[in-house]
């Protein structure tokens, strides 16, 4: 939903900066030697041709302004053919795009920089107008571009200045304010942390660069999802370890809100490298639990990025698709081979491996509480886009497979066992030098884990203790700037290691 204030004010194609209107300008819709025919000369890029932007332009060239009663007004309209949230109808609104770029690429409308004041005035107006609405509408903000915008307003830049300098790191200041307003009107204006990301090292997103050296950069940046070990290989120059960054600052200042990452992308449709980090970061979506993602943007039918998407949602063509719990699966060289395991509420074994090296490896993946039957593999390399590659060769405690260069390979065979449910009824007590945590007991769990998010930052969840079936709680030491969380009753069912 647009809230910079401004909307086009018809449908035909118009442009804020005109030639003949503000003068020369650097280039135009058809400076460039290969742009189609119909390309406009007199649309300008409003830069001058000495580099300076053209100022003074009328932004009534192009739009109107707009109050949150056209947004209100746009809703009733999709109401009417579709429903409202509630029954059935669009349930999630964006709290417009990339704000923190308005400058730049609406610069026609907005030239002034954004700052926090202003991006949480439109949030407080225009989300409270689609609250008002349709109560029962999703809201999605602030929907920023990627790493400054986490931290800076726009008129910051991407260091510190005074938003930053005042109120601290934009994320953290912007959920604050979420969680005060629901604590002060018991109305929650925003329920997802909507973020884009694009991973920097150049070359990597929106890139049909696929040489040995970029698409080697390009299956490691994965890893800046999740990774507080990986120093991210481009001008951010340090560890990214993007979703527990977000759930840690969510858990801080607003807990409850959903993440979402709405615009992401790591390379272009056809490449098989870029094939294998989409079907990577999808399994990564799933293991570390993002609630709501989108690519930027939907991929070619019958591209190799096509592909990525239906190993996962459709890997047999008859809709088999990966659905389910992720259980731990752990690889001895996740630079070469990664590895990703799901027990499917068809009580099913899914278990993604992928080959990011050059040469071929040989994948012996050992299952912890054993499995029957035969290991069914689909997959796609450079011989061929997706397709059934046969069985793997079984042991009584996994199988074994090779698996080409630049491979996917999803194994799908039955568990011999059954997940635990979660525990539940989780209470804490704290003395001065610990905590004791109890829970109600679980069937089927060998023992209950604990993790600890170490770092104000947000850290990668590390294993501290544990305590075995029977047991009602356990017992740890109180935690110094750090918190613990109780995640979930397991067993061994399902756990997969890549030797």
């Amino acid at each position: 939903m647009p809230i910079i204030g401004w909307t086009p004010f018809d449908r035909i194609t118009r442009w804020g900066f005109s030639v003949a209107l503000y003068g020369e300008q650097e280039w135009t819709e058809c400076t460039y030697t290969g742009w189609p025919p119909w390309c406009r000369p007199d649309a300008g890029n409003g830069f001058h041709t000495d580099g300076t932007p053209v100022t003074g332009n009328n932004p009534f060239d192009t739009s109107i302004t707009i109050t949150p009663s056209f947004v209100t007004d746009w809703m009733a309209h999709i109401a009417s053919r579709v429903g409202t949230a509630g029954s059935g109808g669009v349930r999630f609104f964006a709290l417009d795009n990339e704000p923190m770029l308005w400058n730049s690429t609406h610069r026609d409308v907005h030239p002034v920089e954004v700052n926090y004041a202003e991006i949480w005035q439109r949030t407080l107006d225009y989300a409270f107008a689609i609250k008002t609405q349709d109560p029962a509408a999703l809201v999605f903000g602030p929907v920023v571009w990627g790493w400054c915008a986490y931290f800076y307003s726009a008129a910051d830049g991407c260091v510190p200045g005074l938003d930053y300098n005042t109120y601290g790191p934009f994320l953290e200041w912007y959920l604050q304010q979420v969680k005060d307003y629901e604590t002060a009107y018991g109305v929650r204006l925003v329920d997802y942390l909507d973020i884009h990301y694009y991973p920097q090292a150049n070359n990597v997103a929106l890139s049909d660069d696929e040489s040995p050296g970029t698409a080697a950069v390009r299956l490691r940046s994965v890893k800046s999802l999740f990774d507080p070990t990986y120093s991210d290989e481009s001008w951010v120059g340090q560890p990214v370890q993007l979703i527990p960054r977000m759930k840690n600052i969510i858990a801080q200042k607003a807990p409850d809100t959903k993440l979402a990452i709405t615009e992401y992308n790591w390379g272009n449709d056809n490449g098989l490298p870029s094939a294998l980090a989409q079907a990577e970061v999808l399994a990564i979506f799933a293991r570390e639990g993002i609630d709501l993602a989108t690519r930027w943007t939907v991929p070619e039918v019958g591209s190799r990025v096509e592909d990525a998407f239906k190993i996962h949602l459709n890997y047999d063509g008859t809709g088999g698709r990966i659905e389910g719990d992720s259980v731990q699966a752990v690889s001895s060289n996740i630079n070469d081979v990664a590895i990703y395991s799901f027990h499917g509420t068809d009580a099913k074994l899914y278990v993604l491996l992928f080959n990011k090296s050059l040469t071929d490896q040989e994948a012996d993946v050992q299952v912890t509480g054993g499995i029957t039957g035969s290991i069914h593999l689909w997959g796609f390399d450079a011989e061929s886009q997706l397709t059934y590659k046969g069985t793997a060769t079984a042991s009584p405690s996994g199988f074994s497979l090779t698996m080409p260069s630049y491979s996917v390979r999803l194994a799908v065979t039955t568990l011999n066992c059954t997940l635990p449910s979660q525990a539940t009824n989780l209470h804490l007590q704290k003395s001065d030098s610990s905590l004791l945590l109890t829970w109600t007991n679980v069937s089927e769990a060998t023992d209950y884990v604990i993790y600890e998010d170490a770092s104000p930052s947000g850290s990668f969840p590390t294993q501290t203790g544990s305590a075995t079936n029977g047991s009602t709680g356990i017992l740890i030491p109180a935690p110094t700037g750090s918190r613990f969380y109780l995640v979930a009753a397991r067993n061994a069912c399902g756990e997969s290691s890549k030797k």
